[in-house]
């Protein structure tokens, strides 16, 4: 497989950002394209969010009311559903009623399935555990030693070069 994001993370030393999100999808709901690949970005407020899911809901959501999902996936559905809950929450919400409004509808989502996320601003990392799968979490700490290696794909990142937490 290959794309334009694929080409340019080969041909790029580094990725750098304060918070990044990276997923592996087994994909579950959607056909295998672009359009259904996780993280899902999308702004809200003048920043740009991201949002990765694990787990299937087995229960169809709501339709959003103003962001559309691209793709086919339940993932991206529960994202525009939040990121809806977000704006009518304001843009002058505070961090406690931003985490709060993400909690609830995690909350009502997880009983719909399984819903493992990861979601940010950029700025603020959210992480949500609804109990689906044992591995919910790992922390890679530099300095790191050797390879990541994605099995499936010609794809690798070299990590030992990194020395310090904000490399």
């Amino acid at each position: 497989m290959s794309s334009t994001m694929a080409s340019y993370l080969k041909s790029t030393n580094f990725v750098r950002g304060k918070v990044v999100i990276s997923h592996v999808r087994w994909a579950s709901r959607g056909e295998v394209a672009y359009r259904n690949t996780h993280p899902f970005v999308r702004e809200l407020f003048g920043r740009e969010w991201g949002f990765a899911h694990n787990g299937t809901l087995t229960r169809d959501l709501p339709n959003p009311r103003f962001y559309e999902p691209i793709g086919e996936t339940d993932s991206e559905k529960a994202f525009c559903l939040i990121l809806d809950r977000l704006r009518e929450l304001g843009r002058g919400a505070s961090i406690h009623e931003r985490v709060k409004c993400i909690e609830d509808a995690a909350n009502e989502f997880a009983g719909y399935g399984g819903f493992n996320f990861l979601m940010s601003d950029g700025e603020h990392l959210y992480a949500f555990w609804s109990g689906y799968s044992s591995l919910y979490y790992a922390i890679r700490v530099p300095p790191h030693i050797g390879v990541v290696k994605l099995l499936d794909e010609d794809f690798e990142v070299d990590l030992s070069g990194l020395k310090a937490e904000d490399e």
